[in-house]
């Protein structure tokens, strides 16, 4: 007997709707699917999909008398860790912007330095510095 798609961890009503309308009808179905069947349905990442894959084949595994291979779900979840979320990627990102930035105010920084240097050997003051006065 199969087991509904709401009794796998993870998935609740509104999942189940979005699964079955991609034909994973029971937790024996979703249970058979590979990583990145599952990944491409809306909604899912390789992480979550990895996740749900893993708790359905867990289920199945308790409700059989002859446990299934659960080697793969395993495999698939440290697979699926492997790449970098959404979440993960939007702070690469912004950690990239924060060091360009950096870099850009030293840059700023070493120029005007630099200026500054090259105007006390020549003796003169900047045009700001006349202005002020």
């Amino acid at each position: 007997m199969s087991k509904a798609i709401e009794d796998v961890a993870g998935i609740g009503p509104a999942t189940a709707k979005i699964l079955q309308e991609s034909g994973i009808l029971s937790a024996d179905d979703l249970a058979a699917r590979q990583v990145e069947e599952v990944a491409a349905i809306k909604g899912f990442s390789q992480v979550r999909a990895a996740q749900v894959i893993a708790a359905a084949r867990e289920l199945f595994v308790l409700t059989r008398e002859d446990p299934v291979n659960t080697a793969g779900p395993a495999e698939q979840t440290a697979e699926a860790e492997k790449q970098p979320t959404k979440g993960q990627k939007k702070k690469d990102k912004d950690k990239k912007k924060k060091k360009a930035k950096e870099a850009d105010k030293k840059n700023k920084a070493a120029k005007k330095e630099k200026k500054k240097e090259k105007e006390e050997k020549s003796g003169k003051k900047s045009k700001k510095k006349k202005a002020k006065k």
